[in-house]
């Protein structure tokens, strides 16, 4: 229904099925007998039409009205989604502290804790520092922060966080700004080297898409955009019921969607915490939004699509299978034998670096940290050596990045530059030729082979992390 209705003459049916969907925003041949009207179309729940009509209108948010449609999409992914569990084989280590957000009636005030073995679960916060820096926890703000964090002194985005966790039943909660001390060195390298983990074994994140600091709050920041709805009586003559949906303008719809950019969306760090986490809440000024290794669900599009609805080259649900264990991988690949060649590791790391450089960082020194939890997981798969942001054995591969436009580097070291991690971030970079051995040319196969000798290479870590910041690298070709 969100493609298009059509209305044609019945005689024209086979004409219908070899019709290109994908090309009718485009020209439509004036000879064509079908008249094309470009509709989205909603039905409230409790319509008998809503059996047929995915989306619904939005209405906008009272209260906690959402928390039970939001538990409904937890419990179905924890309880039916394989893909998005925890493996029995899988070691979880908890972050080193978490905010205790107290029990569901507020009785008690949050506070920092530090974790102990039995906390095997807590939620993580995804937000944009910007402008203003948020609450930090310092060495000397570290023993106020353990006696508590009263709900009244937190900032709008970090006190509704605290509402959501304990809202939906979880009692811990991970704010990277809280939860790692800010100007201990020992304390940042630590817990930096191990954030991938942290946002991977999380029950699920907050997302605060639209928030450009901890000042903006996501609870009462509900403003869904007032659609032309049209209400149109419609019946079945087969199933004889008589129902109301509402249609408004296709293009209006995307306009609108086009116009809720994700702030988030457009951070460096914030790539890995959403690939990473099982399970992400998307917090936006126009509606909830969920998504998972598995699905994606909408407060307008409760029912959401499943990976057999999706395609093959779909980037969101392409990345989020580079977290799957063996087990899931192979399933993946005896479920889709176009697996290996859209989701192979090697593809989603490109496919990742070519995102994480079209962003932005603070601190262009951060970089390589701020990818190291997707590098470990493609290490996890490959097992190859990690030469800061270049595979080894993919090398003749890996340095044929190049800049779709005027590039820098920045002011400090970040990576050797034969490495796409030494341009600044924030420009299209295409991180090499996509690792695919077989290449066509007029139908027939081409066999791409490299030329190039390496006769060394030696890279120099900055803390004995192989996957984080480097302080030299060395390539002899």
């Amino acid at each position: 229904m969100r493609v298009g209705q059509e209305i044609r003459f019945e005689g024209h049916q086979a004409r219908l099925n070899e019709a290109n969907i994908s090309k009718l925003s485009g020209f439509i041949s004036p000879e064509s007998p079908y008249l094309w009207c470009f509709l989205t179309v909603a039905a409230n729940s409790n319509d008998r039409s809503s059996d047929y009509i995915r989306l619904r209108p939005l209405e906008q948010r009272l209260g906690k009205n959402w928390v039970r449609t939001v538990a409904e999409w937890l419990t179905e992914c924890i309880s039916g989604h394989e893909a998005c569990s925890h493996q029995s084989s899988d070691k979880i280590f908890p972050p080193t502290r978490v905010i205790d957000v107290g029990p569901s009636d507020g009785s008690e005030i949050p506070f920092l804790c530090t974790c102990r073995d039995g906390i095997q679960e807590w939620v993580t916060l995804s937000h944009c520092w910007g402008q203003s820096p948020p609450l930090k926890t310092t060495v000397s703000s570290l023993p106020d922060h353990q006696r508590g964090l009263p709900l009244d002194k937190l900032p709008r985005l970090f006190h509704d966080a605290v509402l959501i966790t304990r809202d939906l039943g979880y009692r811990y909660l991970w704010i990277d700004s809280l939860c790692i001390v800010q100007d201990s060195r020992e304390d940042w390298i630590r817990e930096s080297a191990y954030m991938g983990n942290i946002y991977k074994h999380s029950v699920f994140t907050i997302s605060a898409d639209n928030c450009r600091d901890s000042r903006d709050n996501i609870l009462e920041n509900h403003s869904p955009i007032q659609m032309n709805y049209v209400k149109q009586r419609c019946c079945s003559s087969k199933l004889l019921f008589r129902s109301e949906i509402y249609a408004f303008s296709h293009c209006e719809w995307k306009q609108n969607y086009k116009s809720n950019h994700s702030v988030l969306g457009s951070r460096a760090w914030a790539l890995q915490e959403q690939v990473l986490s099982p399970r992400t809440l998307h917090w936006t000024p126009l509606q909830i939004a969920w998504s998972c290794r598995c699905t994606t669900r909408s407060e307008e599009d409760p029912t959401g699509s499943h990976p057999k609805d999706l395609p093959a080259d779909n980037y969101l649900y392409q990345t989020k299978l580079i977290c799957l264990s063996q087990e899931g991988l192979q399933i993946a690949k005896e479920k889709d034998p176009l697996h290996d060649r859209y989701c192979g590791p090697l593809r989603l790391w490109y496919l990742l670096v070519m995102q994480f450089c079209a962003r932005r960082i603070t601190f262009e020194e951060d970089s390589l940290s701020a990818v190291s939890g997707l590098a470990k997981e493609v290490n996890r798969q490959i097992g190859k050596e990690y030469l800061a942001g270049i595979w080894a054995h993919d090398i003749h591969n890996g340095l044929l990045w190049s800049v779709g436009a005027q590039a820098s580097y920045p002011s400090t070291y970040v990576a050797p530059s034969w490495s796409w991690a030494s341009i600044k971030k924030g420009r299209l970079v295409h991180p090499a030729c996509m690792p695919m051995t077989e290449k066509s040319y007029l139908g027939q196969p081409v066999i791409i082979k490299p030329a190039a000798k390496i006769l060394e290479t030696h890279v120099t870590y900055a803390w004995g992390d192989n996957f984080g910041p480097v302080v030299s690298g060395k390539l002899r070709i």
